[in-house]
């Protein structure tokens, strides 16, 4: 991959070239299990919270090692443990650990997920703790819907945060040959006084909102109500 990063005094650059994936797997054939090791492409549930990147010159991938573990036909487990690897102009390297169970069926998925993340931003220390769970429903009557909500805790520095976010999307689809919707929107994420005895700002960690927000994903998923 080649990066160009433009900035409007000129165009700058960190490297000409990066491994965008790069990694070795083994998958069972008969337990259908599967661990993976090395530079990766991952991406959980819609993406707003943690994914691939999938906008600017080249996405965001991670090194680390990913198990993928089936419970069931329809429940599947995936645990990752490691890091940023090839991303935008001068990544930071969190530690990342991530944990979420994915149920998958004919009406919609669910998942239920756990995402630790320690990093140092301007010199201070900070660790979150991100517990979320999303369903998709798609109903015979044509009716559909989409819900997500996580809590954060942890601490920024000398801190604790508290912190959550929420959306919901519904929508009806008619009978016609061309398919309209009728949908909305509700969206929440927290924010916070930097003067608070509390950290309340939701961090949306590694997500990709383009897709959701447009020219607004310099705001994101947080210090929101829409």
């Amino acid at each position: 991959t080649y990066d160009q990063y433009f900035t409007p005094a000129r165009n700058d650059n960190d490297h000409y070239l990066d491994t965008y994936q790069a990694y070795v797997e083994y998958r069972d054939k008969v337990d259908g299990w599967a661990l993976r090791g090395g530079r990766q492409d991952l991406t959980m549930g819609r993406k707003r919270i943690f994914g691939a990147g999938y906008w600017g010159n080249f996405g965001r991938s991670y090194d680390g090692v990913r198990l993928d573990w089936p419970l069931t036909t329809n429940v599947s487990l995936v645990a990752f443990g490691g890091t940023i690897g090839s991303a935008g102009r001068r990544p930071r390297h969190p530690d990342i650990g991530l944990l979420f169970a994915d149920w998958r069926t004919k009406e919609g998925p669910a998942e239920i997920y756990y995402i630790y993340k320690h990093d140092n931003l301007a010199g201070v220390s900070n660790t979150v703790h991100t517990f979320g769970a999303r369903a998709e429903r798609r109903f015979p009557n044509r009716f559909d819907f989409i819900a997500e909500a996580a809590f954060q805790t942890g601490e920024m520095g000398t801190k604790d945060i508290e912190a959550a976010a929420a959306y919901v999307l519904g929508g009806y689809t008619f009978d016609a040959p061309w398919k309209p919707r009728l949908g909305f929107e509700a969206t929440y994420a927290s924010g916070g006084d930097p003067a608070g005895s509390k950290y309340k700002t939701f961090d949306q960690l590694f997500a990709v909102i383009h897709p959701e927000y447009g020219i607004a994903d310099y705001q994101g998923w947080r210090n929101m109500r829409a």
